[in-house]
């Protein structure tokens, strides 16, 4: 039995590392493969890269503010495929205000802002089936 321990325990830290090494090789994945915005915009400071997995959203609280033009991308890993981002609303329920769904899944979007508004960002890979798996995805957000 002690030696049943003696190649477990160094297998589960082994295999432990992995989830962290992963997580740490998407950083800034969002700045060397989303799409790039026009010249004029400027970096929100809201770009982020996370991980996506089978049934994992990931959402972000935003505020928009008016008299603004935001310049969204998403991006992920080829095997992810199709990234859907939905803006909603801060409400109870949960409003979608907008689906790239509708759009072939345009990897990105550009909006008019009139009124300041808080919304809530959801990303997910609808068609990803691997279980157990995260990729690398990124959010660029971008204003003028």
């Amino acid at each position: 039995m002690l030696q049943f321990f003696k190649y477990i325990i160094p297998l589960i830290l082994i295999f432990s590392g992995f989830a962290t090494i992963d997580a740490q090789f998407c950083r800034n994945y969002e700045q060397q493969h989303c799409s790039e915005p026009p010249a004029d915009f400027v970096n929100g400071s809201v770009s982020r890269a996370f991980t996506l997995g089978k049934d994992h959203v990931v959402r972000f609280n935003q505020i928009l503010y008016g008299g603004r033009t935001y310049f969204l991308s998403v991006c992920g890993e080829k095997k992810l495929g199709n990234i859907e981002f939905r803006l909603l609303a801060d409400d109870e329920a949960g409003t979608v205000l907008y689906s790239n769904s509708s759009n072939g899944f345009i990897g990105e979007q550009t909006f008019q802002i009139e009124n300041s508004i808080k919304l809530v960002i959801e990303i997910l890979a609808p068609d990803y089936s691997v279980a157990d798996n995260h990729r690398c995805a990124g959010l660029k957000i971008y204003y003028k």
